[in-house]
């Protein structure tokens, strides 16, 4: 069952990557901190379950499963600008969260250390915060191809349509 987000609209919220809560971010930002069930489900470690599980039961951080249209244009965007074969479905589901939230007037900040999800949630118009890197400096988009058959397109797609080999990327001159 979808978790319904609060109408008090703190200025500047964060939505977490995993990178953010083995950080102990929510613990150490002030304002509401959310994240989606992947991102849960990647937390292992002892140190981070007790830090995510401190964060949960103090109410610092919400877990919220982001609607379905989020991801189809967090997709969409990522296949544009080339990032799609860099992303996993977690990585989508934090992106579509924060675009969720900014579509609902909330000053959202991503926090990662994924290059590929700064570099798509800056061609959406999101701020992000790195923790333990010091992140890109400028947005980039890429070409996605086939190091193997030389096929070259835009695709969701990770393996070549053409020869079934992992697609590629590589930055597009401006």
């Amino acid at each position: 069952m979808r978790k319904s987000l609060r109408e008090d609209k703190h200025r500047i919220v964060f939505v977490h990557d995993a990178s953010g809560l083995f950080a102990g971010a929510p613990l150490n930002l002030p304002g509401k901190h959310y994240t989606t069930p992947k991102v849960i489900e990647e937390v292992k470690d002892r140190h981070s379950s007790l830090l995510l599980q401190f964060a949960l039961n103090s109410g610092k951080l919400e877990v919220i499963e982001p609607q379905g249209k989020y991801f189809r244009k967090v997709e969409e965007e990522a296949k544009r600008i080339g990032e799609i074969v860099a992303l996993s479905s977690t990585d989508i589901s934090v992106i579509a969260l924060a675009l969720e939230l900014k579509d609902k007037d909330y000053d959202v900040v991503v926090v990662t250390d994924d290059y590929a999800v700064q570099n798509t949630v800056l061609h959406l118009g999101i701020e992000f915060l790195s923790m333990k890197t010091i992140g890109i400096k400028k947005m980039v988009r890429y070409q996605v191809y086939c190091p193997v058959c030389g096929w070259e397109g835009v695709t969701s797609l990770k393996i070549c349509p053409r020869c079934e080999s992992a697609l590629k990327r590589k930055p597009v001159k401006s």
